[in-house]
Formats: structure tokens, sequence, C-alpha cells
């Protein structure tokens, strides 16, 4: 990677701190200049990364940068992101981009403008088994495709970024849970889609404003079924993909394998490839839309009290 630094334009999951670790394994010395208006989220990475460069301003961040990561809440992407722009520079967004119709549209036009040297996604999309399986489906063939999402979301209610469990500022539950199961259904099976149903229940983490337990439908044009379910209360986190096809079910448990069992390090690699080598963006806008489409219109249908 080139020896000018990387941008690290807020720090408000826990991605950008794997995303900071990823960077420094695969290249050495990179120095990160960092903006994060939350102290005690920046010390917490002055901790685990000391030597950082930390600034007040989006702006200052940007200025020597080769490209940048940005994590902040969905309302502030856009802003931040027409920052980005500006500079020139490509950037990966980590998830959720937007929960809302709303911060899509405030999106859109920015995204749009530099689609090529912008790109956000779940790093399950670049899992080595799920590219294999997305190389090998024949969607002609394909009858219906079921995606198991478990990850705990038990830290909302003990004080850990609280504000995820909000779905209109966080995207809750489905959305950032649920966007797993969602990427990778489009990933899988393209971006032209619409949600049937989309509910979610509070079985065992009470106090939780978009519940621990969801079930999403989805149907595509040519009249694939797919349905994603989202296991908020578990030990350990995993993902089985279930794709049921004319010749027989296919099959993908993540995590799988030793080196990068869920994707982390494959999808910094896409980005190291945007600011080294000036390769285009690695997911389309029309699927990344599509997979913000899908959410938000899960987390307005689950917000429709069931009887």
């Amino acid at each position: 990677m080139s020896r000018a630094p990387i941008a690290l334009l807020g720090l408000a999951t826990s991605h950008p701190y794997s995303d900071a670790a990823t960077l420094l394994d695969l290249h050495p010395g990179t120095v990160f200049d960092v903006w994060e208006p939350d102290g005690e989220r920046l010390a917490m990475f002055e901790d685990r990364f000391p030597g950082h460069r930390a600034h007040t301003r989006v702006e200052d961040a940007l200025a020597q940068a080769a490209g940048a990561i940005v994590t902040v809440r969905p309302h502030q992407v856009a802003q931040v992101l027409a920052q980005v722009t500006r500079r020139e520079v490509p950037a990966f967004v980590n998830k959720p981009v937007a929960v809302t119709g709303a911060q899509r549209d405030a999106l859109e036009p920015i995204w749009t403008s530099s689609a090529q040297r912008l790109f956000t996604s779940s790093v399950l999309r670049f899992a080595a088994e799920v590219e294999a399986l997305r190389g090998e489906l024949d969607l002609q063939r394909v009858l219906s495709a079921h995606v198991t999402v478990r990850h705990d979301v038990g830290r909302w209610t003990r004080g850990s970024t609280p504000w995820q469990d909000d779905p209109t500022v966080g995207g809750g539950l489905i959305g950032t849970m649920g966007l797993h199961g969602v990427e990778l259904l489009v990933s899988l099976l393209g971006p032209h889609a619409h949600v049937v149903s989309s509910t979610m229940s509070t079985r065992w983490h009470q106090g939780l404003v978009s519940g621990d337990t969801g079930t999403l439908t989805i149907r595509w044009e040519g009249g694939i079924l797919g349905t994603i379910s989202i296991v908020g209360v578990t030990e350990h986190e995993g993902y089985e993909i279930d794709v049921e096809t004319v010749d027989g079910p296919r099959r993908v448990h993540l995590p799988a394998g030793t080196t990068d069992p869920l994707g982390y390090r494959a999808t910094t690699q896409r980005f190291v490839a945007m600011v080294d080598e000036a390769a285009p963006s690695p997911v389309p806008w029309e699927q990344t839309r599509a997979v913000v489409d899908l959410l938000a219109e899960a987390i307005t249908l689950s917000a429709v009290p069931t009887r």
C-alpha cells in the first residue's frame, strides 16, 4: 500500500478497529488519520493502536489520505461521504449506509457521482465459500434460498452502542444483523426483489426496541423466494445459507476455513486494491441500493403491529 495515510472517519462501531488491525496486518506501518468526536471511542482506538493522528475536522483527517474508511451512524453517512468525494479518494463505508428511504435519497446523488471509488458491503459477500457458491449458481435452476444469521445483540442492553437498537437511528435488529442476510441473498440472486413480510420479536433480551428474533421473506422478480431468520440470542456468531435448486440443495456454513473465515481480510483487500491499483468498486450501486431498499422496507414493515 502507498505510504500515504488512511483516513478513519468515525469509530461508531467495532468494525473500524477490526479494519485497522487487518490493514496493519496487510501493510505494517500504515498510518491512520482519525476523526471521531467521541473521546471515549477515540481513547479506545489509541489504546489499541498508539501513534495514530487524531483530528477534530473531517477535512483535516482527509488532507493527506490515500483512501478512507467511513464508520458513522447512518444519518451522518451522506454528510461525511460528500467530503470524501470532494477529495476524490476511494472509500469503504461500513454498514449500514442507510436505514430509511430519506437517508438513501440523500446518499444516492453523492454515491452515484463517484460510484467507482465507493463501496460498502457485509464482509460475508467476500467469504471464499460464498464467492464459490455465487460462481456456481444457475439462477434458472434455483427454487428458493434461506439464510440464518446468528449474532448476539444482548450488548445493546448493556450499554454498548445502544443507538444501534433503534431502527430509525442504527437500523435495529433488521438493519444491523438482517443486513448480512439481505446482502448475501442480493449478491447470490440479484437486485430485483421486494419484501413480502418482515416481523420481529423479543424473546430473551428484554428491553430491546428492535427485538432479538426476526424473520424476513423476499420475492425476486423471477419468482425465487428468499427467507432470512435472524437469531439475536446466541453464544456464537455464525451464518448459514441454504439454496434449493432443481438439482438438489447447496449449503454454506460460515465461519469456514482458518485464514479468513468470515471474509474480513478479503473485503479489506478489495479496499486496498482501490487505493493501490485504482481498482473499481467491487460492489455496484445497483446492488447496494437494492440492499438499502430491502432493509428500509423490512424495517418499516416490522414496525407494523401483527395480530
